[in-house]
């Protein structure tokens, strides 16, 4: 028993950081997959037809054939246009993009963040599990606001990288967290004009 204990003390830091990652597959286990999502409004589109979001357009009729704008939404769509141009349908960029981020990026960031500010593994565990887990996200999740929560990600994610990046003098996170925060804002947009 006595070394049970001493080997969970060695190696708390690794059990600290991979459980909520663990829990995170465990809960959000079906995104996980490449399937296509066929019982909601979420849009579907081939690989020939993802890759034209690529270039920069302010008309565009994806959605249910009328105009709407895209200037707000080209980051976004920048991202998974890539996809398509790579030879990959909606249900893989949108894993990849969008989902993906929420199962292990939501974790890994605010375990990260709140080591940062603690100085503990434990209270990072548990901040992990509070911020990954929480209700507010697990409700607007089941709403179609996904894109605000993978937005949290890349928002903690980028604020963690500032705090490095001021203790560092580094450059390279600077820019790395300016980038983080540009996309979480592309998402809030494009996810507040998907639903307006």
């Amino acid at each position: 028993m006595k070394k049970i204990i001493e080997l969970i003390k060695k190696n708390q830091f690794y059990i600290c950081f991979f459980t909520p990652i663990l829990l995170s597959m465990l809960a959000y286990w079906r995104w996980l997959s490449f399937g296509v999502f066929a019982h909601s409004d979420w849009w579907y589109f081939y690989a020939d037809r993802l890759k034209e979001l690529i270039f920069p357009t302010a008309w565009t009729d994806f959605y249910l054939g009328t105009p709407n704008y895209i200037v707000w939404r080209y980051p976004f769509h920048a991202l998974l246009g890539i996809w398509g141009f790579l030879g990959f349908d909606q249900n893989v960029a949108e894993k990849i993009v969008v989902f993906w981020p929420i199962i292990l990026l939501m974790p890994i960031s605010s375990f990260l963040l709140v080591r940062e500010i603690t100085k503990s593994n434990f209270g990072a565990f548990i901040g992990a599990l509070v911020f990954s887990f929480n209700t507010y996200y697990l409700a607007i999740n089941t709403q179609g606001h996904i894109l605000l929560t993978a937005a949290a990600a890349f928002g903690v994610f980028g604020l963690w990288l500032f705090l490095k990046a001021a203790q560092d003098n580094r450059f390279w996170k600077s820019v790395a967290s300016m980038l983080l925060v540009f996309f979480a804002g592309v998402f809030i947009v494009t996810g507040a004009i998907e639903h307006s």
